[in-house]
């Protein structure tokens, strides 16, 4: 069976789950170019070399610098790219985050677990709609 060769578009995966990570980049990989990093402060430094993503798969909570830590740093400073990025998580622990969850649009939320098809079909809509 051939795979259908993955599309330009340009997905970053970040949490601090590996296991996560690399499940999100062998399923995601059918479709998009995925990048993967288990740190948020990573990614700061991609972007402030430059690198452009076409979304942005985000974990809200994480140890350190959190996913919303890295969405306030990307408004600031990147803020086309800050437009791009999606949470997920599997709970709202802290009140910033039940803060961050009541004000984000649907789009721009995936609660954990989720169904990576449905996933997929999802970031190309955001994408689409950006």
């Amino acid at each position: 069976m051939i795979n259908p060769v993955p599309s330009c578009l340009h997905i970053l995966i970040i949490d601090d789950e590996i296991l996560i990570t690399e499940a999100l980049r062998r399923v995601l990989s059918r479709k998009f170019k995925v990048t993967t990093l288990n740190l948020a402060v990573d990614a700061q430094r991609l972007f402030s070399d430059g690198v452009r993503f076409d979304a942005i798969l985000c974990d809200m909570m994480m140890p350190g610098f959190s996913g919303m830590d890295l969405f306030d740093w990307l408004q600031e400073n990147h803020p086309d790219m800050g437009k791009r990025l999606i949470f997920t998580s599997g709970g709202a622990f802290t009140k910033r985050a039940q803060v961050y969850l009541q004000e984000l649009p649907q789009e721009r939320f995936m609660p954990k677990p989720f169904d990576v098809m449905a996933l997929s079909a999802s970031l190309e809509v955001f994408i689409a709609n950006l």
